[in-house]
């Protein structure tokens, strides 16, 4: 199969897609920044005028100076960068759904469970589009992993029960895992650390009640961990195709996730990839 001709697969069109959305996503995260440098800017300038009434012969408005006083220009950032992390793990959950639901409908004999838990769900609630019983098939392949895992091996778990399951490089399955805690913590608690972030995160330096401070280039971080373990995903589609791993050179091949991602794979003879 060419490069092509994989790309018009469902796996293929879901690669497209995550390729193209995370791409998009990385321009808004610099224009994240921007924004954030221009408020911290007005920011900085409304807290001079408040602090100096003399520089405008007039006091600052009660309310806007109680607004000046209650913003925090660590807590604005993070929540700029925890949403860069929540968005990146539904693009991440959308790729891999589409391919997972590629596999099953190309794997009818290792679906006998779950086929027919759709099935039965079809028949209660009438359901036959085809795609509807999919995504049902979906929602049952899910269940079926156990929520106390990590988040890497909650994934790997539930792709066993289809045959995509596959060995995950240390250092990115730990990053994910952290992602995992970060999208969570802020999606759900706005931010608070609770009693699972402190258990999924161990390594974060944070108390029960603190906010999770992220930055920019944590948030970058994250999200590059997310990119490659929907690229190992991916890969283990391509290899039954005959094709080589999802390529990363540049910038990001540098960055200690990047070289992960390639000193996981070997190169053979013929310039094909190999997952070790």
């Amino acid at each position: 199969m060419t490069e092509d001709e994989w790309e018009a697969t469902a796996p293929g069109r879901a690669y497209v897609t995550y390729r193209n959305f995370t791409e998009t996503l990385g321009m808004v995260m610099l224009g994240g920044e921007l924004g954030g440098l221009l408020t911290t800017g007005i920011e900085k300038i409304g807290k001079l005028l408040a602090q100096n009434p003399q520089l405008t012969n007039k006091p600052l408005p009660p309310k806007s100076a109680e607004l000046l006083d209650r913003m925090d220009p660590n807590h604005q950032q993070s929540v700029r960068a925890s949403l860069i992390v929540i968005a990146g793990w539904g693009l991440f959950e959308a790729c891999v759904e589409d391919v997972a639901k590629a596999t099953m409908s190309d794997n009818d004999s290792m679906l006998t469970g779950t086929k027919m838990a759709a099935a039965k769900i079809a028949q209660r609630y009438s359901v036959s589009d085809p795609a509807d019983i999919q995504h049902e098939q979906w929602r049952t392949l899910k269940q079926q992993a156990d929520s106390k895992l990590p988040a890497c091996r909650q994934h790997e778990a539930m792709f066993a029960l289809i045959g995509l399951d596959g060995p995950v490089p240390p250092f990115i399955e730990a990053t994910f895992d952290e992602a995992w805690a970060i999208r969570n913590v802020w999606a759900h608690n706005a931010g608070v650390a609770d009693h699972m972030f402190l258990r999924r995160a161990p390594n974060w330096a944070v108390n029960m009640n603190d906010v999770v401070h992220i930055t920019r280039e944590q948030a970058g971080f994250y999200l590059s961990a997310m990119i490659f373990y929907a690229f190992i995903i991916l890969n283990r589609d391509r290899s039954k195709h005959g094709l080589s791993p999802v390529s990363v050179d540049g910038k990001p091949a540098g960055t200690p996730l990047g070289l992960a991602y390639n000193s996981f794979y070997t190169i053979d003879d013929k310039g094909g990839g190999v997952g070790k």
